[in-house]
């Protein structure tokens, strides 16, 4: 006779390349979702950045000279 921690070991060793993959699998998973998620908060900060460059130019361009606030302009944009 075999106690239940015995059996649930036996279980464990029956079935250790089954665990083993599907424990990589969980990995794989999790490090996938893990990359899309940091890929976006990357994407996101460049935009960020780009919108704050944008907004600098709008509001430094100059009123009284229209070929520098023109190329402000075409700068931010």
């Amino acid at each position: 006779m075999v106690s239940g921690l015995e059996h649930w070991v036996l279980g464990l060793e029956r079935y250790r390349w089954s665990i083993i993959v599907g424990f990589l699998l969980v990995l794989l998973t999790a490090g996938g979702i893990w990359g899309v998620f940091w890929y976006d908060s990357q994407n996101a900060s460049k935009a960020q950045e780009i919108e704050r460059e944008a907004t600098l130019h709008l509001f430094t361009r100059p009123g009284n000279d229209p070929k520098k606030a023109a190329v402000n302009l075409s700068e931010a944009i």
